[in-house]
């Protein structure tokens, strides 16, 4: 089997498992909405109300994400930067962006590298904590994210592949970290990574 089937398989599991959660509990809330308790039956409601709403959040993240694109086209700056605000809406986990220099757009898909490495950074800080985006255009640096937070859970197969470890065996835990990689050799760029004390920095930066 090929590695680009390998690849697809891998992040069609992925996706299908991040959006398992969401599905699952509304399934389980629609068969007590009919509830003789009212509270039951109010809880259900809201419920199905907040997950239907996470549902589509990431359903729209993942085909900016994972989506095909046209042409060699590049994303507005702006853009990228209101998905993310979007992502992050009514969660615990603080998104601030900043924009270095002058820069107005950048290529759709290295765009998708920054929404792989934002989303990998959320979850290894656990539910509260805070990610920086920098979008640069100076340093051969094109994004670093900065992630901060009290609980950290990088797997090392992850962490080998954010370091440019290529040859680290496909796992639906790493493909993301895979294709991001994949998109930066594709663009002559380069995927590093530095864990400190209470926060992990995450680069994409010109091979």
């Amino acid at each position: 089997m090929s590695d680009t089937l390998k690849l697809i398989q891998a992040l069609g599991s992925k996706i299908c498992h991040d959006l398992a959660g969401s599905i699952g509990t509304i399934d389980n809330c629609l068969g007590l909405l009919d509830s003789d308790n009212k509270t039951i039956g109010n809880q259900a409601k809201d419920l199905v109300l907040q997950e239907s709403k996470n549902l589509v959040k990431r359903i729209k993240f993942f085909r900016s994400t994972y989506g095909l694109v046209e042409n060699e086209s590049r994303l507005s700056i702006i853009d990228i930067v209101d998905l993310l605000k979007n992502f992050f809406d009514e969660s615990k986990i603080k998104f601030n962006a900043h924009i270095m220099g002058e820069l107005l757009s950048v290529n759709a898909h290295m765009a998708k590298v920054a929404y792989c490495l934002v989303s990998i950074a959320s979850e290894n800080i656990g539910s509260e904590g805070s990610i920086d985006l920098y979008i640069h255009e100076e340093n051969d640096t094109l994004f670093k994210i900065q992630s901060n937070g009290r609980n950290f859970h990088l797997k090392h197969g992850s962490f080998v592949v954010l370091n440019g470890g290529v040859a680290e065996p496909l796992t639906i835990t790493n493909c993301r970290e895979h294709y991001a990689s994949n998109i930066c050799s594709e663009y002559g760029y380069k995927l590093s990574i530095s864990k400190n004390v209470g926060s992990t920095e995450y680069f994409v930066i010109k091979s």
